[in-house]
């Protein structure tokens, strides 16, 4: 399990884990999880074929899921987003040549913020949710 945070409603819970719920059997991608904490239902929002080394992120205002996972066939990195309902699920950035990466929202809920490594060199950019147009980056 990865992550763990409280939506703003108070009531869901998203993660991320490498477990078919469904099944009862541990898994190698990490779907992403919302969990209503009231009455344990679950949800998976996303299923992304591949692993993910780091915790999803809700935004700000608990209508998205930011979650990066890596790339089919082992290096580069593939950040994404998903909606609360499951909804939505897009890729916002893509690198085939990096080697780590780390994505996080801006405050305002409609900008992310997104690191790219790369060999021996770190790429930076903003992504707006409005036109999924990256800033930044080379």
């Amino acid at each position: 399990m990865r992550g763990g945070q409280v939506h703003p409603n108070g009531r869901w819970l998203v993660y991320a884990a490498n477990f078919d719920w469904r099944s009862g059997k541990s898994i190698e991608p990490s779907w992403i999880y919302r969990c209503d904490v009231a009455s344990g239902r679950l949800r998976i929002l996303a299923r992304p074929g591949v692993a993910s080394v780091l915790a999803p992120q809700l935004s700000p205002d608990g209508k998205y899921v930011l979650y990066i996972v890596n790339a089919a066939g082992g290096r580069g990195i593939d950040v994404r987003m998903v909606g609360i309902d499951g909804r939505e699920d897009a890729g916002l950035v893509s690198s085939r040549s990096a080697i780590g990466g780390k994505a996080a929202w801006f405050p305002d809920s409609r900008r992310i913020l997104v690191t790219v490594d790369e060999d021996e060199e770190r790429c930076l950019g903003v992504v707006s949710l409005k036109t999924h147009r990256i800033r930044g980056f080379r």
